[in-house]
């Protein structure tokens, strides 16, 4: 009787001891999937933004733009989809697509001052301040690019806020 307890008890002890790994296991991989949340919801707002713009001018030559921002934006989900499987630091299309449509963003800034304003944006009325409203839009769009390639630069370098914490996390489990 006494053997049956010990064996039910090592049993127990075992599978917390599984669990406890797999719980651990997971926090680590959420942390790391975590580090680019940011990244994630920018890539999505940009998807999205551009999926209205291309709606709107859909019988206009200039839908084109956000539609190829649209298409260089599904490498990028994959990418990322990809993080929580396999994770890295180093996400090629997702820098890429951000510089993109960063640059794109800083040539319509260029653009609205120019009788292209008309073309690219025929759905606007052409006031200074729907330009100015534009411009608007474009400028967080350009903030927002930068500080996606900035988080990626950190990420990949190890430097960001979040990998401070996953190491931090990762020492208290090995001791």
């Amino acid at each position: 009787m006494n053997q049956k307890i010990k064996a039910s008890e090592n049993i127990q002890t075992q599978t917390t001891t599984t669990i406890d790994k797999n719980r651990q296991a997971l926090s680590l991989q959420s942390m790391r999937f975590n580090r680019f949340l940011g990244i994630r919801y920018l890539t999505a707002v940009f998807f999205f933004a551009n999926l209205w713009w291309a709606i709107i001018a859909s019988n206009l030559w200039s839908k084109w733009l956000p539609v190829g921002l649209m298409v260089l934006a599904i490498p990028v989900i994959y990418e990322q989809i990809k993080l929580f499987g396999t994770p890295t630091n180093h996400l090629p299309y997702t820098t890429l697509y951000f510089r993109c449509q960063t640059g794109v963003n800083i040539g319509l800034s260029i653009l609205i001052v120019t009788p292209l304003f008309n073309a690219l944006y025929p759905f606007v009325r052409d006031t200074n301040n729907n330009r100015g409203i534009v411009l608007l839009i474009l400028l967080i769009g350009i903030g927002l690019g930068g500080w996606s390639l900035r988080r990626l630069h950190l990420i990949e370098q190890n430097k960001d806020r979040l990998y401070g914490r996953l190491k931090a996390y990762q020492a208290t489990l090995h001791k």
